[in-house]
């Protein structure tokens, strides 16, 4: 499958579907070798740079592995038995050393809309925990966070909590709950008034990172969802993480 070159879909990403595609479809299997780099270059008609940048994320996906002198392969793929150690943001900062502050902004029992009950598999009927956060670091905001929690399961998520803890934190060590799905999107995204406000943007920033996060886990043998929306003032590239344990 060749790229688009008019789609505003980074180079690379697309080469990184397509090859991701071709390994899902089983056209290629595992132990199979890619094709060089200066061929997948001609066949896409793209730098060496793109190309590389394509098969780094493939790489960091455990998808393929490359050795020097000897070529790319298609890598056997690894199951993930446990997720609990699937970063939030609030986490990689903690762990980079990034002093951060948490403002809880909204705590409340709301109704679903349809975007949240398709997002959690739920119906319209059913309420959800509605969650807002504003994250800072040195007086400066750095992003928020919406998150959505079935009510059924969760009833009340005390403010000391979301203040101490990332979400990931809190479904695990609180709720006793084993994250057996993650999968991130990320993508640049035009900021409206309120998100202009809320990060203190300036009138130049035009972008912000939009990021949503799907967690699923197996509750009373049903496969159910928590959803949440980041917003960031950074301009990335738009890619996606995506985790399966062998119980989901």
């Amino acid at each position: 499958m060749k790229i688009d070159k008019k789609n505003k879909v980074p180079y690379y990403h697309q080469i990184y579907c397509a090859i991701n595609s071709r390994i899902k479809d089983g056209e290629v299997k595992v132990g199979d070798s890619l094709p060089s780099e200066k061929e997948l270059c001609d066949y896409y008609d793209v730098s060496r740079t793109t190309v590389r940048l394509a098969l780094r994320e493939l790489e960091s996906e455990e998808l393929i592995t490359r050795e020097r002198g000897r070529g790319t392969y298609i890598k056997k793929s690894v199951e993930t038995k446990f997720l609990q150690n699937f970063s939030s943001t609030v986490d990689e900062l903690q762990k980079r050393g990034v002093s951060s502050r948490i403002k809880v902004l909204n705590n409340s029992i709301i109704d679903s809309t349809e975007e949240i009950a398709n997002s959690l598999k739920i119906s319209k009927k059913d309420k959800v925990i509605f969650i807002k956060r504003l994250i800072s670091s040195n007086n400066q905001p750095l992003y928020f966070t919406e998150a959505y929690y079935p009510y059924d399961i969760f009833k009340k998520i005390s403010n000391s909590k979301i203040i101490k803890k990332s979400f990931t934190k809190i479904i695990h060590e609180d709720y006793n709950i084993e994250v057996l799905y993650s999968k991130r999107t990320i993508e640049p995204d035009i900021p409206n008034k309120r998100i202009i406000k809320l990060l203190e943007l300036k009138k130049e920033e035009q972008v912000i990172i939009y990021m949503q996060t799907l967690l699923g886990f197996k509750y009373k043998n049903t496969k159910r969802f928590i959803y949440g929306k980041e917003f960031f003032n950074k301009n990335y590239q738009k890619f996606t993480f995506e985790r399966i344990s062998n119980k989901w």
